[in-house]
Formats: structure tokens, C-alpha cells, sequence
């Protein structure tokens, strides 16, 4: 009798145990131009990681101050375990959790993907995927870490979709300057793309007009556009080109604009890391280069 007791009281346990952890499962999609309707790339299971656990059933229990914030990507291929705390790569890139669905009762579907337009992961050769919460304090995505880009340089030319880092570390890639605004406040020194393609730099500040201005189409020629005066940098097919001196870098907000002489600068990134992690898995290596997108969902059960 008090065998069986005991025998029921172990079954129980390991039962209890089993159940505790959640699980999830991970399918990943490769769009390019010879698969233009996408190709599945891989599918399977992610292990669900001891750190996150807290973080994890403070979202299952409905606490909205701890969401599923983030993807990493990583280039490490250690074997996954349940006390990883992070990506084993050394050079990491984190991208924010898309939509989520309820396909079934306790299962979350988070959709996550990794595109062309992800230029500060170019280079990365991808073994590692990594699902990570955003506690109360908030973290700035996406993220980068342990890339070896440029530093900066004087008077050197800067095509669009270049990428280099500040002297505090943080990248910043060659982008397009915004159009031109009606009714916005204009320092000296910002860029902008007019109505016929050319580059306009602004030389006397002021507050923009309410509608596009006749632009001066050669180039050192300026444009009056209510207070503020332009200056016409360059014409439509210009190769972005530093100014003499390290500028100012602006890191206030992701996508932030920083004017470098013809160069439009825009920040890529914080440094903070999304913590904690909450699962982890290992997939077929492939290097990201921009030429082909990847997206996919993350399934957890609870």
C-alpha cells in the first residue's frame, strides 16, 4: 500500500514537472528571385529557457507590461540548453516581433522576419534564432551587436546603403534625405530630395512654406521656400560624399537623420539588448546579404 503511494506521488511529480515548461516550434520561409513565392526553409523545435520562465508567465497571466518584443538573430551554433541567457554568436542582430495570432486555445503564433531592408545585418551568417521579452524597462529595437563596420571617415564617399559606426560605437547607414516638408522648422544644414530629384541643403534656417517652392535646378544655386533659403548640393544620381569633420551624431530616436555634408546619416540602433531571453533554438546556417528575405512564425504553447 505504501509502495503504491509512493509510486503514485513520483508519477505526479515528473507529470507536474513535465507540464510546467512550455513549448514552441519555429517555420521559416525564404523568399527570392528564383523562389519568388517563398520556399520553406526550416522547421522545428525551439527549447524554452529558464531565464525567460518569469517573464513568460507574466505574459500568460496577462501582465501587458511584459511583451514579446523581439527576434535575434545570431552566428553562433552551440547546442541550445535551458540555461542559455542569450545568442552565442558574437555578432548579433535583434529585429521586433511582428503580429501575433491565437491559433488554438494556449498557443501564441508570433510572425518575425528578416528582410532586404535589414542593412545593419548584412554580413551575417545566421545559425542561431532567439525570442526575447521586453520587461517594464523598455529596450530600443532593433539592436546590433559585435559588428565590425567602418568608422567613420573624412571626405570619403558614402553610397546609399553604407554602413559605418560613431566613435561611441553605434551604426549609422547612408540612406535617402526626406523629401521636402511643408510647414517644418529647418536648421542650418539639413538635406533634403526636392520635387525634381536633386539635393537641397538648407543655408539660412527658417520654417518651410505650405507648398513646394519654383527649385533652382543647377547646382550652388538657392531656392527662398518662405524663411528658409536652399541651397542646391548636388542633382539627381549625386554619390553621397563626408564633410571635412567628424558631424554630430544624432541618436534621439531609431532612424534619426545626422547631415554630413551630402551624406544623410540614419541611426540604425541602440546598444541595450533586449533581455530576458525566453527561447532559443539552432537552425540551418545561411549568410544574410539582403538578396533574399526570410520570415517566419514562432508558435509557443503554454
Amino acid at each position: 500500500m505504501r509502495r503504491w503511494q509512493r509510486t503514485v506521488r513520483w508519477e505526479r511529480t515528473v507529470r507536474r514537472e513535465r507540464t510546467v515548461r512550455p513549448t514552441g516550434r519555429i517555420r521559416l520561409w525564404r523568399v527570392a528571385a528564383d523562389h519568388p513565392h517563398g520556399e520553406r526553409f526550416w522547421e522545428g523545435d525551439n527549447l524554452v529557457v529558464n531565464a525567460g520562465l518569469p517573464a513568460f508567465a507574466e505574459q500568460a497571466g496577462g501582465n501587458n507590461s511584459y511583451q514579446v518584443a523581439a527576434v535575434g538573430f545570431g552566428s553562433g551554433s552551440t547546442a541550445v540548453t535551458v540555461n542559455d541567457t542569450d545568442l552565442t554568436g558574437p555578432e548579433k542582430y535583434y529585429n521586433a516581433v511582428g503580429t501575433a495570432t491565437f491559433p488554438s486555445g494556449g498557443t501564441v503564433q508570433l510572425a518575425f522576419a528578416i528582410q532586404a531592408a535589414d542593412y545593419a545585418a548584412y554580413g551575417l551568417t545566421i545559425q542561431e534564432i532567439g525570442l526575447f521579452s521586453n520587461p517594464p524597462t523598455a529596450v530600443t529595437l532593433p539592436a546590433v551587436a559585435g559588428f565590425s563596420y567602418p568608422a567613420w571617415a573624412a571626405s570619403s564617399a558614402q553610397p546609399v546603403g553604407n554602413l559605418v559606426k560613431s566613435a561611441a560605437g553605434n551604426p549609422f547607414r547612408s540612406t535617402t534625405p526626406p523629401a521636402w516638408p511643408a510647414s517644418t522648422s529647418e536648421a542650418v544644414g539639413h538635406l533634403i530630395i526636392d520635387s525634381n530629384g536633386n539635393l537641397q541643403k538648407c543655408t539660412t534656417a527658417g520654417t518651410t512654406g505650405s507648398a513646394h517652392p519654383a527649385w533652382a535646378t543647377t547646382v550652388n544655386s538657392t531656392t527662398a521656400d518662405n524663411t528658409v533659403t536652399w541651397t542646391c548640393e548636388a542633382l539627381s544620381g549625386y554619390t553621397p560624399t563626408t564633410g571635412a569633420s567628424v558631424p554630430s551624431w544624432v541618436t534621439t530616436a531609431i532612424g534619426a537623420f545626422t547631415y554630413d555634408n551630402t551624406v544623410a546619416w540614419t541611426w540604425l540602433a541602440g546598444l541595450a539588448l533586449p533581455t530576458p531571453m525566453i527561447a532559443h533554438a539552432v537552425v540551418p546556417s545561411f549568410a544574410f546579404t539582403g538578396s533574399a528575405s526570410y520570415s517566419g512564425t514562432w508558435s509557443l504553447t503554454f
